[in-house]
């Protein structure tokens, strides 16, 4: 049977000539997608996020965090792996691979900020950096139906 496959000539050549095809196309592939890949790299002292990667096969935990941290980076290692310190300075023993960090952003600069437009026509709250309390909210939407009978902005609220 296998000797009737190599009588014709086009079928060999077909099946030699099948392996470079495919390594030529993965070859392009990977061209491709490594020019989509930018690779994030860390210096020292920086706060990053690191990924409890042991919680995506469990469906147990499915509201727990994904992220641990915040953690600095205590040594740049080779290949793209970190030594981490926690914030007490405690260095972890294991090197973390890059690809499981993603950078921390601190909270303690942000401002709440509220901006409201047009009160006589539509009324509409825009919070940026979400730490504003309930109360001030409810305050501040009290003000806005006094001074407009437009509640059409409550439903985006809350």
């Amino acid at each position: 049977m296998e000797f009737e496959l190599y009588n014709q000539p086009s079928q060999y050549l077909l099946t030699q000539q099948l392996p470079t095809i495919f390594n030529n196309q993965q070859d392009k592939q990977k061209v491709r997608f490594d020019k989509k890949i930018k690779p994030v790299e860390f210096s020292i002292d920086d706060k990053v996020l690191y990924y409890n990667a042991a919680k995506v096969k469990q469906w147990s935990g499915k509201l727990d965090l994904k992220w641990k941290g915040p953690y600095y980076i205590h040594d740049v290692l080779i290949n793209g792996s970190y030594k981490l310190r926690n914030l007490q300075g405690h260095v972890l023993i294991t090197p973390v691979n890059g690809n499981l960090l993603k950078k921390y952003y601190d909270q303690q600069n942000w401002q709440p900020m509220v901006i409201i437009n047009n009160i006589n026509t539509t009324s509409s709250i825009i919070l940026q950096n979400w730490i504003i309390d309930r109360n001030i909210i409810f305050k501040i939407s009290k003000i806005i139906l006094q001074k407009s009978n437009d509640y059409s902005f409550l439903s985006t609220m809350y």
